[in-house]
């Protein structure tokens, strides 16, 4: 009406102005992208289950979560909204294996949903909700048989290997793998996957013999489960490099007999720690029990990178660092030079 009484011969013809920029993408959309990626890079298959599962499946994975269950729910197995990603994996394990599959290697990423003590009041939702990733593998290595190689069984260090790509890919340095006793996981392969701060982020192993029976699932099920949030907060999504050391290395092997219960991680921290900058590397290349190995211990070999940024080292330099992280290793870590 504005426009009739004052003219619309008087208006101006021009062409719209408006933002030519996009809004930024959020870091941990691409975050979740190069995750996807690398995860589908070790073989495993994206698969979207229901957020609604049936609270038996939660109680035999413990935890200890009381999960929140649904007023009119359309069935009992999906009564009750997930504290874990899990139970929907172990039902996709549960449904091929009745389909005979040889080999079941899945992956999620979703929510999961835990009770909130003001879930409900004010403005407080009513769960409290948490990204995750989650993953299983099964049965035989390479989707099945094939006359090109001998039949093997996926293991515990092919879920690890799966988080292993998954951190690579983000870039995210120093995480731990501790061995640790969880409730859905077999206490003799379980570990809790930790930032370098300690911070958790959950845990990979093999699922524990009480799961698979009360489920009906076969045995030799490898999974794990992390938060997303402090994973993503870790990762690195622009890449850095250094220059290019313009000093050669000096190698040196070590081979050190220390307790068998004693992780790689623990020794490698410490000569690292003792080598201080001097050793650039420390990889762990053999680890041998048996004879003439004394019971109960076992060799772990070394091999570290010696390396100044400032000058070439010398054999004097190099040799009372390598002395030094002898000394060390056999007086924290109860080892001894293996002669």
């Amino acid at each position: 009406e504005l426009a009739r009484v004052y003219g619309y011969d008087n208006i101006p013809a021009r062409l719209p102005r408006g933002l030519a920029e996009l809004a930024p993408e959020p870091a941990s959309a691409e975050a979740e992208r190069r995750a996807r990626q690398a995860l589908s890079g070790m073989g495993l298959s994206e698969v979207v289950n229901y957020s609604f599962v049936a609270p038996r499946a939660l109680e035999v994975l413990g935890g200890g979560d009381k999960p929140v269950v649904l007023l009119n729910p359309l069935s009992v197995e999906q009564s009750a909204m997930r504290t874990s990603l899990l139970p929907g994996l172990l039902e996709n394990l549960s449904r091929s294996v009745r389909h005979q599959v040889d080999s079941v290697s899945v992956y999620e990423m979703g929510r999961a949903y835990l009770r909130d003590e003001a879930g409900g009041q004010g403005q407080h939702p009513a769960t409290r909700e948490v990204h995750r990733v989650a993953g299983l593998v099964w049965g035989l290595r390479g989707g099945g048989r094939t006359w090109t190689q001998k039949e093997s069984r996926l293991d515990f260090y092919d879920a690890k290997g799966a988080v292993e790509a998954l951190l690579h890919a983000l870039h995210v340095d120093g995480v731990r793998f501790i061995a640790a006793e969880a409730p859905a996981y077999h206490p003799r392969a379980c570990a809790r996957v930790e930032l370098a701060d300690g911070t958790l982020l959950g845990h990979v192993g093999e699922l524990h013999p009480r799961v698979t029976k009360a489920l009906e699932l076969p045995r030799d099920a490898f999974v794990f489960e992390l938060d997303t949030a402090p994973l993503y907060a870790a990762a690195r999504l622009v890449p850095s490099w250094g220059g290019l050391p313009r000093f050669p290395a000096v190698l040196r092997d070590l081979a050190v007999v220390v307790p068998l219960e004693l992780p790689n991680d623990e020794v490698r921290r410490v000569i690292l720690e003792v080598g201080g900058p001097l050793v650039e590397d420390a990889l762990v290349f053999d680890v041998y029990t048996g004879k003439p190995i004394p019971e109960g211990r076992k060799n772990l070999a070394y091999a570290i990178r010696y390396r100044s940024p400032e000058r070439t080292l010398t054999d004097a330099e190099v040799g009372t660092a390598h002395q030094r992280i002898i000394s060390e290793v056999n007086q924290r870590l109860g080892g001894a030079l293996r002669t």
